[in-house]
């Protein structure tokens, strides 16, 4: 006769991880699944900040951006904050969403959360690659600056190397590097 004990028996790593892709799929398809703008949402929040947040900063309160446009270095910094607010944000509520999985059945209770920030990674690579492949973003943030890059550089590669460079303190307000 079978013992029984109170340990729940060892389950792979690929099961895990099978439950982590169906969980974030499952917020993914909840999220923009009745949108109007289904996952251009992921840009239209980041977008319509930066609006606001030039018109406020870049115009009336006339901040400084040091050669780079304004919209481009609102866009730089909100991406990441969106990605960071709301993975806070529904990672936190997460558990008291999933309330009845989480004690009904056994399972890392850690995986409920990371779900929520990897579907708000997608949304994350979906603003950053705006970034990345928008033509005009790109070129127009060069257009005012053109001594923060080499002339041989496709706007792209420029546009990269200087959010790169921001984001990790190698670019000065003033736009020397250090």
């Amino acid at each position: 006769m079978p013992q029984l004990t109170d340990k729940a028996e060892r389950i792979s790593p690929a099961a895990y991880w099978e439950l982590l892709m169906n969980l974030t799929r499952r917020e993914v398809k909840g999220r923009y699944s009745q949108s109007f703008f289904g996952i251009a949402w992921a840009i239209a929040q980041p977008l319509a900040t930066m609006a606001v947040f030039t018109i406020v900063f870049s115009r009336l309160a006339k901040l400084p951006s040091e050669g780079v446009p304004y919209p481009i270095f609102a866009y730089a910094a909100l991406v990441p904050w969106f990605f960071f607010s709301n993975s806070v944000a529904s990672g936190t509520l997460s558990l008291v969403t999933y309330r009845n999985i989480v004690t009904k059945t056994y399972f890392p209770r850690e995986i409920i959360p990371l779900a929520q920030v990897c579907s708000r990674l997608i949304d994350f690579s979906v603003a950053a690659a705006l970034s990345q492949t928008n033509g005009t973003l790109s070129s127009a943030a060069f257009a005012s600056s053109p001594s923060a890059l080499e002339e041989s550089e496709p706007p792209s590669t420029a546009h990269t190397r200087l959010v790169t460079r921001m984001k990790l303190g190698y670019l000065n307000l003033d736009g020397r590097q250090t």
